[in-house]
């Protein structure tokens, strides 16, 4: 029991001294690495000393140039005041000193109405139409002549008549949609028809059948 004893007390003492002396090399290298470090901060401001002796010789010689600019320009400046302060000093022309205010009246905003161009004033409107289907052989045919011509007479330039013998022109029959004649077909002045009529007609039932679809004959007497 002593010998184990003794045998434990020796281990012990073995790792004490193993740990001791680790901890002292430990140290050491920590040592070494600051002196490293240290030696290469004390290299890093001799380069940084060297590089400013470098740079501070161009900024002298910027401030000197500068410096000599800056008189050059003084010199400058009081010839260029005075030539600018010649040229504000000319003299007013005789003929522009006793020039008057221009008195600027507002403008009449009030505009005229324009007069209406020949279009408008009816003057070049499209007469209307009334187209009369009929044949000489028909007795109320023959009746509607005068009443064509009347109107014919009494609206022109308004109104425009055309008369159609079926009988010369057989087509117009169906061109027209024709039943029976004397027929009478009302265009408006777009060429459209408006009304239709089959049989005799008097001059007032024409002319009001052109008012009652919106166009109001005037007699041109």
């Amino acid at each position: 029991m002593q010998k184990n004893s003794k045998i434990f007390v020796l281990l012990l003492l073995v790792i004490a001294i193993i740990a001791v002396v680790a901890v002292k090399s430990k140290k050491t290298t920590e040592k070494s690495q600051i002196a490293k470090v240290e030696e290469k901060s004390v290299e890093q401001k001799s380069s940084l000393k060297k590089v400013g002796v470098s740079v501070e010789e161009p900024a002298a010689n910027l401030k000197k140039e500068t410096t000599e600019t800056a008189k050059t320009t003084d010199e400058k400046l009081p010839a260029a005041k005075d030539k600018t302060s010649a040229t504000l000093a000319k003299p007013v022309p005789a003929n522009q000193k006793n020039v008057k205010p221009i008195d600027i009246k507002p403008l009449n905003t009030t505009a005229k109405p324009a007069k209406a161009s020949p279009s408008q004033s009816g003057k070049n409107i499209r007469p209307v139409k009334l187209i009369e289907l009929g044949a000489p052989a028909c007795a109320p045919c023959k009746k509607m002549l005068p009443i064509m011509d009347e109107l014919k007479r009494d609206y022109a330039g308004k109104l425009e008549i055309v008369l159609i013998n079926v009988q010369e022109d057989e087509k117009a029959i169906d061109k027209y949609n024709v039943n029976t004649i004397p027929a009478q077909i009302f265009l408006d002045s777009k060429g459209h028809e408006i009304f239709r009529h089959e049989g005799k007609y008097t001059k007032a039932e024409i002319l009001n059948a052109f008012k009652s679809h919106g166009v109001n004959l005037k007699s041109s007497k």
